[in-house]
């Protein structure tokens, strides 16, 4: 948004506001565009989106359920020792019923993180449920 506006600083006040006004609603048309395009094809979410579902899925092989409660639908999950980060192994939390993970990730962005991934895949269930709506199309 900050490219969009760049140009309006040295204006005066209400040359500002009708700049402003102008390149947000041609911003808001290309944006409207691209959107309905990708819907057409498809799409679910934006690639921003699927590239870091992408990058968390790479993720998953580093990563094993441990323990699990069907009641709860908690889950440990243990991240496997790294010769490249040169650290032991670690054991996160999951509730998925309540959208945690002990990362903190998946909480802050609502996006599932590749611990949440790991326990989908464990658990044959659709990763897109974990996908807060706020990032559909």
């Amino acid at each position: 948004m900050n490219s969009v506006l760049k140009r309006a600083r040295s204006l005066p006040i209400c040359a500002i506001i009708k700049a402003t006004f102008e390149r947000t609603a041609t911003w808001f048309v290309e944006r409207g565009v691209k959107v309905d395009s990708m819907l057409r094809a498809g799409h679910q979410y934006t690639k921003e989106i699927n590239a870091i579902i992408r990058k968390n899925q790479q993720q998953v092989g580093m990563c094993q359920v441990r323990r699990y409660s069907k009641e709860n639908n908690e889950f440990q999950v243990q991240e496997m020792f790294s010769p490249h980060d040169h650290r032991l192994p670690i054991s996160f939390t999951v509730r998925l019923n309540d959208w945690w993970c002990d990362c903190g990730h998946f909480q802050a962005l609502r996006l599932p993180c590749h611990h949440v991934i790991t326990v989908c895949s464990f658990s044959h269930i659709d990763l897109t449920s974990y996908i807060h709506p706020v990032y559909s199309l």
